[in-house]
């Protein structure tokens, strides 16, 4: 078991859309557990379209405008601001959805995160330690907003 992802395995609720078309998901995580780990769950759905890095900067130098629906973006990147990379990456796709990946220990901390970044335009703040039905659940909940 990778850290962080409960693999139990449940069919997704729903699909992103009506269509065949996949969900184009991008996730960025200094955490290569992570990024390898949320990507292979979201694929598996098969109802996701996913690409995943490491590098920050690497992620924001190939971002182009449509080219994603989610972000997934972790809250903690060292060496970068994930608060200001946020703001570049919606400055390039105004439409981009973001969730920011946190560990928070209850509910309580997700609370207080939550309302020290009230005025941020986040979809979401998303704990890393999630279970998959709910990992996909989440993210269609989102895209369908």
């Amino acid at each position: 078991m990778i850290e962080g992802i409960s693999w139990s395995r449940s069919p997704p609720s729903s699909s992103v859309s009506t269509t065949n078309k996949k969900a184009r998901i991008l996730i960025v995580d200094d955490d290569p557990e992570i990024t390898e780990s949320f990507g292979l769950v979201l694929e598996d759905s098969g109802l996701f379209h996913v690409e995943k890095y490491t590098e920050p900067v690497q992620a924001l130098s190939n971002l182009k405008p449509d080219s994603h629906d989610l972000v997934l973006l972790d809250v903690n990147l060292p060496n970068v601001d994930s608060f200001e990379l946020y703001d570049k990456m919606k400055k390039i796709d105004s439409k981009l959805k973001v969730c920011f990946l946190v560990i928070y220990d209850n509910e309580e901390s997700y609370r207080a995160l939550r309302k020290e970044f009230r005025s941020l335009d986040a979809e979401c703040f998303m704990p890393k330690e999630v279970m998959i039905k709910d990992l996909i659940g989440r993210i269609n909940r989102i895209l369908s907003t």
